[in-house]
């Protein structure tokens, strides 16, 4: 009799634990999530007068506009820009979860020299420091994935560099928000059709028709910032380019392909 009893509670169990799988993995665990910042314009800082005066001392010069892209960051494919989620996305009744996230890591370049009251100067961009944290409300609409919404922090340093020389001539400290867009962030529990970070646990800026968009943001002192989801550049095709969908009007550009390694010639 008990036999029979366990025989009939194993298949019980069992399916138990195939309905209550999905509903566990729907949550997500805290950890970084990569970006990527392509250049083509979307990405500009204005810098002011007062700005010029840091550089170099130079005082009532007029604002300038400066473009940028990312500098990919070691072992990240074409990712430039880190933002960590500091704890985990545990989603109530409601289909929302709110976890603390701050930028962690940020590397810019200017996309060509510029002449500037401080000479012809090339520009680099990195954080000032740690990060303050922001909260971020993490919405799920369907069992594919929904929208997040934050307003960022970020606190960068931009340096100016001689173009001749590659010396430094002088920085300044831009601080402020980045402006979640209207309507907020897509993300996806599953990627698109081709490669981005096969152990990540959800894809942000991924619609849930796994189409891959290009976020425009932007910041609360004279400046834009358009990024997308990373992508590792090794297994990238320009045929998956075609999957690509712009967000604010700014179209995403290829991933850069490797070099191959040089053939010698006897």
């Amino acid at each position: 009799m008990r036999k029979q009893c366990l025989c009939r509670l194993v298949p019980a169990l069992a399916v138990l634990a195939l309905v209550a799988a999905p509903l566990a993995a729907q949550d997500i665990p805290k950890g970084p999530d990569t970006w990527s910042t392509p250049g083509g314009g979307g990405t500009w800082i204005e810098l002011s007068s007062a700005d010029w005066e840091s550089i170099c001392g130079v005082q009532g010069a007029a604002a300038q506009q400066i473009t940028f892209k990312g500098v990919a960051l070691d072992g990240k494919g074409d990712g430039n820009v880190v933002v960590t989620r500091n704890e985990d996305a545990v989603f109530g009744s409601d289909g929302l979860a709110q976890v603390q996230v701050q930028v962690t890591t940020l590397q810019f370049q200017s996309e060509q020299d510029y002449r500037t009251p401080c000479g012809d100067l090339d520009f680099q961009v990195h954080l000032n420091g740690a990060q303050a944290p922001a909260q971020m409300e993490i919405r799920r609409d369907s069992s594919a994935g929904g929208y997040f919404f934050v307003d960022l922090p970020v606190d960068a340093v931009i340096e100016g560099y001689d173009h001749a020389s590659g010396k430094l001539v002088g920085r300044t400290d831009k601080a402020g928000k980045l402006l979640e867009p209207a309507g907020g962030t897509p993300w996806s529990y599953d990627p698109p059709a081709y490669p981005l970070d096969p152990k990540a646990a959800w894809y942000p800026g991924v619609t849930t028709s796994g189409k891959r968009v290009t976020i425009v943001r932007q910041h609360t002192f004279p400046a834009q910032h358009a990024y997308r989801p990373v992508i590792l550049c090794p297994k990238y095709t320009t045929a998956a380019a075609t999957k690509a969908q712009s967000v604010g009007g700014v179209q995403p550009a290829l991933c850069p392909q490797p070099v191959p390694a040089p053939v010698s010639v006897e």
